[in-house]
């Protein structure tokens, strides 16, 4: 049980870490810009509720028309470009390429593929 044991001290050693590394605190401080910015949110709220409309409409068998199409992909667009958006997502990446590389770590040390989505056994 004592290995158990450390192996869980170690794991939230390894969280704590994480939680204070500068690519985690980055994202942390974007959300929060993010949150705080009235015109991202409603960008992205418009997004979402013509992605929803989108997809609703497949749902019900309906036809998904090439302008509902090109309208979704124009306002993704400016959504990806809004400035403060457009930092979220970046930090958002750095992060998970952080989560990766510590993946790939631990495959390579256990020889197990922990990166692979069908998980690691």
């Amino acid at each position: 049980m004592e290995l158990g044991g450390t192996i869980m001290q170690k794991t939230l050693g390894l969280a704590t870490a994480f939680i204070h590394s500068p690519e985690y605190e980055t994202l942390q401080e974007a959300q929060r810009e993010m949150d705080n910015d009235p015109e991202a949110q409603r960008i992205i709220q418009e997004f979402q509720r013509r992605q929803q409309s989108v997809l609703m409409l497949q749902q019900t068998g309906g036809r998904v028309g090439i302008d509902e199409v090109q309208a979704l992909r124009q306002l993704q667009q400016r959504m990806l470009q809004h400035p403060t958006i457009k930092k979220h997502f970046q930090c958002q990446q750095e992060l998970t390429n952080t989560v990766h590389t510590i993946s790939d770590i631990i495959s390579r040390k256990t020889g197990l593929n922990f990166a692979s989505t069908g998980g690691c056994c």
